[in-house]
């Protein structure tokens, strides 16, 4: 990777590091693994993209995944938040994350977030997204100036 790049390397907060586990620079986009600090376990990953395209409106900008053991931590969440450091990087203020309508897991983190209900989309057949089981998706907008976490759990 082009060493203008080394400020998104690794993306470090008190508790979590998103380490860069690969990227495609023509595309924008960056994915990361997704470390616990306290005792350096992985325990999921996300990514970002940040090129607009076809494919992308449905799949969102953002992405994440959590190992099912550590689920229940906001891990996810907080892997949002550090990827706002490679939005702003190129100059992101808003940001789209999709889901499917009834994943409730990431609904839960999306509200936490503070994005945006937009529209619910139905994946046409040349997006990648269109081989799930649930044709549909939701889209949501996220500006991440926003602070979000107007929600309690």
């Amino acid at each position: 990777m082009e060493d203008k790049y080394k400020d998104i390397r690794v993306i470090t907060s008190e508790e979590l590091d998103l380490k860069l586990i690969l990227s495609d620079i023509p595309q924008a986009a960056f994915y990361y693994e997704i470390i616990r600090n306290s005792d350096n376990e992985s325990v999921g990953s996300c990514g970002i993209r940040i090129k607009k395209t076809d494919e992308n409106y449905y799949l969102g900008n953002i992405e994440y995944e959590v190992d099912e053991e550590y689920r229940g931590n906001n891990y996810a969440y907080k892997a949002c938040k550090l990827l706002t450091v490679v939005a702003k990087y190129f100059g992101c203020n808003d940001l789209s994350i999709t889901t499917t309508p009834t994943n409730f897991a990431s609904l839960k983190i999306i509200e936490k977030l503070g994005a945006k209900f937009i529209k619910v989309e139905t994946v046409p057949e040349n997006i990648k997204l269109y081989k799930q089981k649930d044709r549909f998706i939701s889209i949501y907008k996220w500006n991440i100036n926003d602070k979000g976490e107007k929600i309690k759990w």
